[in-house]
């Protein structure tokens, strides 16, 4: 059999197959259930070689010897649908449309000449089918459409007939490029079949691909209706369609069309709701999270769900006031501990640090201890009265007697490092290098990456005290801790400073004691010794560093000139240095989001691209630019 090639078909074939997966927008699967194989003997193993054959000809485009082996082992298998499969790609492959026609016309009438559809097998029925689908697809791909549309008509007449050749015919109709008649073929297959749900993720898939968003979520809250379990990944399918102007009008009004269905309005307001927050849109998104609270039965989950979902956002201010609104119609939902513990998140990131410890204080009882949020709120109040009160002595008092209470909570490990933290603001070197290795020798269980950052936390107080050699031990003896075999950016950067540094014992000292006083919050003290570092006379990799901790501490308080001038310096006393891309792209950001001047952004971002580019700064730069020459997008 031979005739010329055409792949044009395999565009069609995977686009249609891409919509029946489901097109990536969640987990909901319309996929046509497997044909059962009706063989009475096993695949013999040179049949199973012809086939490994056949399918590496037809993935090299030889599809003349693919279709020839593919005929061969058909013959011996008839009911093997990979084979009959292999033999309808190659012909279409190779254009031969007539020759398939042909080809399924005839077992079309071998399956019918001594029986009625009614009679055969649902194994046969499937077959006759799939033989009525390829026939119209083929006479369609010769131009004889109304052909095709009449030979389709016959599968509808078939009894009892699964699913399966209906998907089919739904790929055949976007190959032949009659898409406008999928939606009337759908209903006549759903009639068929029994079926109301069928070909609904299919048509819903398409309809996205053409930009019909409101008939996307047509069928997808039709298949809400039918199969509620899979409410929460239809949501997740809408909330996953694309987010421009026209999509977002059609979202919204096809929503609350759907606000008419009873059965689903629940899951339609929710879905406004998020639709709305995703948005930005807090004063829709919170009436329809009010609406959805009265309809599920008035309990305040709705609205306390929402607020956390504000705090997550930046969206403090917003979020407290959503639980005042929760603390008068659902006092005790806000007095529990999950509404408490949403209430002391927001107000500490308001910077009301009293209040929020206060709150706090009622969710680290010993009762509470007991859950997981009482856990978290532990954490989240002794990390907030060591860095933001600068309380050490009370957040180790407040941990402490936490362990005490509930030595087996779960996060004890993290505790233990806080503990430690407390210890090194109080610069209390030993104990905190004492806590920081129990930690890391497994005392609060088997965890891998807990002992990694002990085993670094120990490696900085070595540092701090100036036994260098050890802190290089210890930090390779993180590496090996850590599950993937490897430390934090900053952990490995430290590496880099010893190995550099050791040279200069004295310099590497005063460098120690700055990192020592950044990390307990004594920036003053810290800049000062930075500064004794960076103007010792002596321009090393220590002196470097240096001045970009004085241009960090004074990005910190708003000394943008400074800082400006700072790195600057650096870039004109070593231009070769191996940090000069990353300085100038910092310089580049200055300029763009702190002074507002994008022409000096554009400067130093260009230099990157001219003088350093192999750099891994590179792509960003360049980004960057884009988007000073093209805000709007």
């Amino acid at each position: 059999m031979r005739c010329h090639v055409k792949t044009d078909m395999f565009k069609y074939i995977f686009f249609a197959f891409w919509l029946l997966a489901g097109n990536a927008f969640g987990q909901v699967f319309d996929l046509p259930p497997s044909l059962p194989l009706d063989l009475h003997r096993a695949l013999d193993n040179e049949t199973r070689r012809i086939q490994r054959s056949a399918g590496q000809l037809e993935n090299r485009g030889e599809y003349e010897k693919a279709l020839d082996l593919y005929f061969e082992i058909y013959h011996r298998f008839p009911q093997y649908n990979p084979f009959y499969e292999g033999i309808i790609r190659c012909f279409a492959a190779l254009g031969k449309h007539e020759e398939g026609l042909v080809w399924v016309d005839s077992l079309r009438t071998d399956v019918l000449q001594n029986a009625r559809p009614a009679d055969l097998t649902a194994m046969e029925r499937d077959r006759l089918g799939n033989y009525i689908v390829d026939g119209g697809r083929f006479a369609g791909k010769i131009g004889n459409s109304s052909e095709a549309l009449k030979r389709w008509e016959e599968i509808y007449q078939i009894p009892n007939l699964t699913s399966a050749p209906y998907y089919r015919l739904f790929n055949a109709m976007i190959d032949i490029r009659y898409p406008e008649g999928l939606e009337e073929m759908a209903k006549k297959a759903r009639k068929a079949t029994g079926d109301p749900s069928l070909l609904v993720t299919s048509l819903a898939g398409f309809y996205t691909s053409q930009g019909r968003v409101d008939a996307a979520i047509r069928e997808w809250l039709l298949l809400m209706e039918l199969q509620p379990r899979q409410a929460e990944n239809i949501k997740q399918r809408i909330l996953g369609l694309p987010e421009d102007e026209n999509s977002r009008e059609q979202i919204e009004s096809s929503l609350k069309a759907g606000l008419s269905k009873p059965a689903i309005k629940l899951n339609v307001v929710e879905l406004l709701g998020a639709f709305y927050f995703r948005s930005r849109q807090w004063e829709d998104a919170y009436e329809q999270v009010m609406l959805a609270d009265q309809i599920g039965g008035n309990s305040g989950l709705a609205m306390l769900t929402f607020a956390e979902n504000l705090i997550t956002e930046g969206e403090d201010k917003l979020a407290l006031h959503v639980l005042g609104d929760l603390r008068k119609s659902h006092e005790a939902l806000s007095s529990a501990v999950r509404g408490l513990l949403a209430q002391a998140k927001a107000l500490e990131s308001t910077g009301s640090f009293v209040e929020a410890d206060s709150v706090f204080s009622r969710l680290t009882t010993s009762s509470n201890l007991r859950t997981s949020q009482g856990q978290e709120a532990l954490i989240l109040q002794a990390k907030m009265r060591l860095n933001q009160l600068k309380e050490p002595g009370k957040a180790r008092k407040l941990l402490e007697n936490a362990l005490q209470q509930q030595p087996r909570m779960r996060n004890s490990g993290e505790a233990a490092l806080l503990i430690g933290d407390t210890y090194l603001a109080q610069r209390k070197l030993a104990d905190a290098s004492r806590i920081y290795n129990e930690a890391a020798t497994g005392r609060y269980g088997r965890q891998p990456l807990l002992q990694s950052r002990a085993l670094v936390n120990a490696a900085l107080v070595d540092f701090y005290s100036g036994d260098y050699e050890r802190a290089a031990d210890r930090f390779n003896e993180a590496s090996q801790k850590s599950p993937n075999g490897t430390l934090t950016n900053n952990a490995l950067d430290m590496l880099e400073l010893l190995r550099f540094g050791k040279s200069d014992s004295t310099l590497l000292a005063v460098y120690a004691d700055a990192e020592l006083y950044l990390r307990i919050g004594n920036e003053s003290k810290a800049e000062s010794l930075f500064t004794e570092a960076a103007e010792n006379g002596r321009e090393n990799d220590l002196t470097e560093r240096a001045r970009l901790k004085l241009a960090q501490i004074m990005m910190k308080s708003d000394r943008v000139e400074e800082a400006v001038q700072i790195l600057l310096a650096t870039i004109e006393l070593d231009p070769e240095s191996l940090r000069a891309p990353s300085i100038l792209l910092k310089l580049g950001k200055i300029h763009q989001n702190d002074i507002n001047d994008p022409v000096g952004a554009v400067k130093y971002y260009e230099k990157i691209l001219i003088d350093y580019p192999e750099s891994l700064q590179v792509n960003e730069a360049r980004k960057r630019l884009r988007e000073i020459e093209s805000p709007e997008t």
